[in-house]
């Protein structure tokens, strides 16, 4: 309690007196340090009582907290890792209790942290959340014990400031790359114009490019003359990406679908599907009858922008002794070789 809040506390002991006692435990202030700082203020001996309940002093200064304060999950989270190092200190005391023949008192089979997520009335991953913020940024971790965040909005911003530390890194140039190759699969970052608000912002996922950027990638500097690309389009980006193709020496020619089986968002048609466009230089020829996989595949989605590895899988098979490279790569798959500032 600081500021505005503990000079009301002060005045209203001042003008009525301190009406509810400090509590003592051990000669430590289990309950009312704000009131013993506020006496010590206005120079009066403030009133306490000895602590002889049947909770524990960490339970008992838990159940004070919950029962003043309406306090969120995520706020009740940091109060779980507030006490944690007691209860942890607590067990490995009763672990090491013993008499010349016996424990006196078991182990605890309930860890510690699920035993303040108990006292908390919060979910044990909220703590686990929170111990990890902590570690990683505190600073977050105030925000939280403030009731500015909550614990997934905390590890949300979390996980984009490391994103972004990689984000940050120089990338290969595409022309460093040893191919040539023989198939191209490339899903590029496309930059949109239109979101509901930050939140919602394709950048708190992976930096986007603008269309002269992408366009402007070398990509056939590290093509063979024979080549097939496979490259993955929005509905609104569909235009652009003929354009694209068209930029890095490709022609179109054909497509399939990806059914996510999920509905989303859009501003004409709510969106559930993506596009694999199709396009070839050269003649590198097509996949034998039985390669030549269905126009749509259903498959729900499951992360932001990823895709299925059902693509992979399929390309392989109409292409199976073609050199591969993934453009824009998340995660590295075996046997393919990877350009992106996530590899």
């Amino acid at each position: 309690m600081d500021g505005e809040e503990f000079d009301a506390l002060v005045a209203d002991i001042r003008a009525h007196g301190q009406l509810e006692p400090i509590v003592l435990y051990d000669n430590m202030i289990l309950d009312g340090r704000n009131r013993y700082l506020a006496c010590q203020q206005l120079g009066i001996e403030p009133k306490v009582s000895i602590y002889r309940g049947t909770l524990s002093p960490v339970e008992f200064v838990i159940s004070r907290n919950l029962h003043r304060r309406h306090l969120t999950a995520s706020q009740r989270a940091v109060l779980a890792l507030d006490v944690l190092p007691q209860l942890e200190a607590e067990a490995k005391q009763r672990q090491g209790t013993r008499t010349d023949l016996v424990e006196t008192i078991p182990p605890s089979s309930i860890k510690s942290r699920d035993q303040a997520a108990q006292l908390t009335a919060v979910n044990p991953h909220y703590v686990s959340d929170a111990k990890a913020i902590q570690q990683k940024a505190p600073q977050l971790l105030e925000q939280v014990r403030a009731g500015e965040l909550t614990i997934p909005e905390a590890k949300r911003q979390l996980r984009l400031e490391e994103k972004r530390e990689v984000w940050s890194q120089p990338v290969r140039p595409v022309e460093s790359l040893i191919g040539p190759f023989g198939v191209v699969y490339a899903d590029p970052p496309w930059r949109y114009d239109f979101v509901k608000d930050n939140a919602d912002a394709i950048e708190n996922h992976y930096p986007t490019m603008t269309l002269e950027d992408i366009c402007s990638l070398p990509v056939e500097s590290i093509t063979a003359d024979d080549c097939v690309l496979f490259l993955w389009a929005t509905s609104p980006k569909l235009a652009e990406s003929i354009q694209v193709m068209k930029a890095w020496g490709f022609e179109y020619r054909t497509c399939m679908v990806w059914d996510k089986e999920k509905i989303g968002p859009g501003y004409y048609a709510r969106q559930q599907h993506e596009i694999l466009l199709i396009g070839t230089k050269g003649t590198p020829g097509t996949p034998l009858p039985e390669d030549r996989p269905g126009s749509v595949v259903r498959i729900p989605r499951t992360e932001h922008s990823k895709k299925p590895e059902r693509f992979y899988e399929i390309i392989e098979a109409m292409y199976p002794q073609l050199p591969k490279v993934e453009l824009f790569c998340r995660s590295p798959r075996v046997g393919w070789a990877v350009w992106g500032n996530e590899v």
